[in-house]
């Protein structure tokens, strides 16, 4: 929602050059800071609000999504759709017991972490955000 922009007549999500998206290409280019798929996937909802690294987190589950939902136009995008039906679904024993979007998607997760590599390098360049950026995104060039 983040990247939703409104439009006459409509609006469009997904913009590269969005404020927390471009953070999470800072975070993995410049900074070198990726956890893998399934790490990611494992931490709980306390886990993840308590770590010290919760901004850049934050950043990458924003980098994923936009991954999932744009990466070969759209190759797993059903998938992820189908994962978050799950993770958000009203029956606690899906909720409790998601299966893994790499399952979802039948590849293996080693090959999804290298092509969000290649996709979140691709978001566009870096670029400085505007003056009233949000205080946890880092300043880029």
């Amino acid at each position: 929602m983040e990247s939703f922009h409104q439009k006459r007549g409509g609006g469009s999500f997904g913009d590269p050059q969005t404020p927390r998206f471009q953070a999470a290409r800072a975070h993995f280019v410049t900074e070198k800071y990726y956890v893998p798929l399934p790490e990611f996937c494992r931490m709980g909802m306390q886990a993840y609000q308590e770590s010290r690294e919760i901004k850049r987190n934050y950043a990458q589950g924003a980098g994923l999504v936009h991954f999932f939902l744009h990466y070969g136009e759209g190759l797993y995008r059903d998938e992820f759709i189908e994962y978050l039906s799950q993770i958000y679904s009203t029956r606690k024993v899906t909720r409790d017991n998601p299966e893994k979007p790499w399952e979802l998607a039948e590849v293996d997760p080693e090959v999804l972490d290298r092509q969000y590599a290649e996709h979140i390098r691709e978001l566009g360049g870096l670029r400085q955000p505007p003056a009233d950026r949000p205080a946890d995104l880092p300043a880029v060039p």
